[in-house]
């Protein structure tokens, strides 16, 4: 259970139960204006073309592929894993790396513009809408 007062809670790892580090709780106010800039972003980002955010996530791969030991290691302590959890930081290149390759065909495929063969005096024309914020809050007993 987190600690009031002092706004942290504690971590622990799952192989041994011990307390690793206090991890500090973020204030509701702070977290909904960091929530409100990434809406913001998300426009942004929806409103780029597809090579300008090919390039960010070709960035974003580099990077990863810099901490890819990292990750590893903090997948095995905040998991318990252990050969598998080294593997994380490769696994993780390799969907990104799949993203980029795959986006510009992937996103050919889901368009659509023409009429319905149930219904041919329908025109139908898809419209890809990115899924908004969401917020993950996860624990383990």
């Amino acid at each position: 259970m987190a600690d009031a007062e002092a706004r942290t809670f504690p971590v622990r790892n799952p192989r041994t139960g011990q307390v690793e580090f206090d991890l500090a709780v973020t204030p509701p106010g702070e977290i909904a204006a960091k929530a409100e800039r990434l809406r913001a972003n998300q426009r942004v980002w929806a409103a780029m073309p597809l090579d300008a955010r090919l390039h960010v996530m070709r960035r974003w791969l580099g990077e990863v592929a810099k901490r890819k030991d990292d990750i590893a290691e903090a997948d095995a302590a905040d998991t318990g894993g252990c050969h598998t959890s080294y593997l994380q930081g490769f696994i993780t290149m390799g969907n990104i790396g799949g993203w980029i390759e795959d986006a510009e065909a992937a996103l050919a495929r889901a368009s659509f513009h023409g009429f319905s063969r149930s219904m041919p005096q329908v025109e139908v024309r898809s419209q890809l809408v990115p899924y908004p914020l969401v917020g993950v809050i996860s624990h383990t007993a």
